[in-house]
């Protein structure tokens, strides 16, 4: 007879339902919510019940695959005012969630320059540490690398230059590359 293993529930925290709000329009990635719970006085930084993401992070993370925003311009069109929206009224580039940060996403697996342009000018940090002692330049690197030797090579040549150029905007920031155990995560400061 198996024993049930009970899942431990994480804590939640009260949100205020303009807040609440501004999360399910990031989640949605609907442009005209967002703007509404912006106006309606949602907090951009606002983390959601769990304390595990900010809006900035729920858009990340609310991406239907990378594929479809590295092929699509309508998508990535949409996703880029939204960043810029939760951006220009105050959102932290760098969200809550350390392991996902929004540069990372960005950068490594959507492979968007403009958006990492814009998450930079709003000041996103460039060193920290991603999973398994790996910058961000790293894995742009190693994505860019895995992708020059795929079989649909011809396919990727945009996002290879696209990657490219956040690989040269990341080194101009001061991104460190081959990080090693001992660097610290300037998050943490």
């Amino acid at each position: 007879m198996k024993k049930r293993v009970k899942k431990e529930k994480k804590p939640t925290f009260p949100v205020r339902e303009v807040d609440a709000q501004l999360h399910a329009a990031c989640r949605e990635l609907n442009i005209g919510h967002i703007q509404a719970a912006i106006e309606a006085g949602a907090d951009v930084n606002a983390p959601n019940e769990t304390h595990e993401y900010a809006p900035l992070d729920i858009v990340a993370d609310s991406l239907n695959g990378w594929d479809d925003y590295r092929f699509n311009p309508d998508y990535q069109r949409q996703i880029r005012t939204i960043v810029e929206m939760l951006l220009s009224h105050g959102a932290n580039p760098n969200g809550i969630y350390a392991d996902e940060r929004p540069l990372k996403v960005f950068a490594w697996s959507c492979g968007d320059p403009k958006v990492c342009a814009m998450l930079l000018r709003y000041g996103a940090k460039v060193n920290f540490m991603c999973g398994d002692d790996d910058s961000v330049l790293d894995l742009v690197w190693e994505e860019k690398t895995f992708l020059s030797m795929d079989d649909d090579s011809d396919k990727n040549k945009g996002i290879i230059q696209r990657l490219d150029k956040i690989f040269d905007m990341l080194d101009q920031h001061g991104a460190k590359y081959f990080c090693d155990p001992d660097f610290e995560d300037d998050f943490k400061k």
